[in-house]
């Protein structure tokens, strides 16, 4: 009896360890507004100063990879106290309405970032092209360059607008690989334009 209480015990505290070991904290990088403050970024290194920035924040993810990470990347991130008239979503991928998730192959995996039904509110201070590219640095980011297995991105967007000279990227790139046709993997700030101008720390939290 006792031999049985203690192998139903041991069987526990196993499957307990395996539940924590799939779950782990990552950086998830996010293309975040910086609508309703006074800050302006050059997140692109494009020397384009937008309203928006790229904001890394920790995740607790539990599941396969890639598809946990880049769900994370596209979580909604509430403003806390965000009085009247003040947005209180902050990821630009939720704000217009992006759907970006990854699927799982076997030679490879694929990320669908679907901004097919996206719409841009009017003052939102960047476009619709920026939040594409804001999204593909930040997968970028949060994936790493570590994966074994190719990762695919299949960029849709609204009927009438063209990717063609969007210059998004058709993959994540692992270790040794150059960037090929998107955008680098760590933007540039510009220094030679309005370098007066104050910049929220873009690696750091929420605002």
């Amino acid at each position: 009896m006792k031999s049985r209480i203690a192998t139903t015990l041991l069987a526990g505290v196993l499957l307990l360890a395996e539940s924590r070991a799939e779950r782990s904290i990552i950086a998830a990088y996010q293309p975040t507004s910086l609508l309703g403050t006074e800050g302006e970024c050059d997140p692109l290194g494009t020397g384009e100063w937008v309203a928006a920035t790229l904001v890394s924040r920790p995740v607790i993810v539990g599941g396969a990879f890639p598809e946990s990470p880049v769900h994370a990347v596209s979580l909604p991130h509430k403003i806390a106290g965000a009085t009247e008239g003040f947005p209180e979503e902050s990821n630009l991928i939720v704000i217009v309405g992006g759907d970006v998730h990854a699927e799982s192959g076997q030679k490879e995996d694929q990320i669908i970032a679907d901004f097919s039904k996206a719409k841009v509110p009017e003052n939102l201070g960047v476009t619709l092209i920026q939040v594409m590219k804001m999204t593909a640095l930040c997968l970028e980011k949060t994936l790493g360059t570590q994966h074994d297995k190719p990762i695919k991105i299949k960029w849709l967007a609204p009927e009438g607008i063209s990717l063609a000279d969007a210059k998004l990227p058709s993959e994540i790139r692992t270790t040794g690989e150059q960037a090929g046709t998107g955008q680098p993997a760590t933007p540039s700030q510009s220094q030679s334009e309005r370098s007066d101008k104050p910049q929220p720390d873009a690696e750091g939290g929420s605002r």
